[in-house]
């Protein structure tokens, strides 16, 4: 399994390679745990793409300088599986995958996703585009609020950007 911090190829660690894995999704939130993450042979950041439902080979790993207390596989927001190890793991519809890990002393750790199409379907929840079009348009109202953007073209661009992400989720809503 390749680091995070590498190129899609492997190869040596260095800014440039773990600035291009950061922009393709291959990273890791931690404060310690360092964790590995493998399905159907894609890592973190890309797109398993199946023909249809069926079994997966995963691989996690997870290590801490002390004792993980837990480590989960989730598939859309839900443990599917714990503890790190080599497992087969059906997957009926397209979603994304991440491993997660708690320590003692507030340890913790999460992967970027690898996602995953099932017969060309990618899975897109209807409640979540609803949370974050409410979240950008409370923020647009504290941005109007506290309206401390110091040109009109640095407003306008701000709008833009907001009505691009409102674009986005809408776009993800059957």
């Amino acid at each position: 399994t390749r680091n995070a911090c590498q190129p899609a190829k492997g190869g040596p660690f260095s800014y440039d390679a773990w600035v291009k894995g950061l922009t393709a999704g291959r990273s890791v939130a931690t404060n310690g745990p360092l964790l590995e993450l493998e399905a159907g042979g894609k890592g973190l950041g890309e797109t398993l793409r199946l023909d249809a439902p069926g079994e997966v080979a995963v691989k996690t790993r997870a290590e801490a300088s002390v004792p993980l207390s837990r480590v989960s596989l989730v598939f859309n927001g839900q443990v599917i599986a714990t503890g790190a190890q080599e497992q087969n793991v059906r997957l009926a519809r397209g979603g994304w995958l991440s491993l997660r890990a708690y320590g003692p002393g507030g340890l913790q750790a999460n992967t970027s996703p690898i996602y995953v199409e099932v017969a060309g379907k990618r899975w897109t929840s209807s409640d979540d585009a609803d949370y974050f079009l409410g979240w950008i348009d409370r923020l647009e109202e504290k941005l109007n609020a506290r309206d401390r953007l110091p040109s009109p073209e640095l407003k306008a661009r701000v709008r833009g950007q907001l009505d691009a992400a409102r674009a986005v989720y809408r776009a993800l809503k059957p």
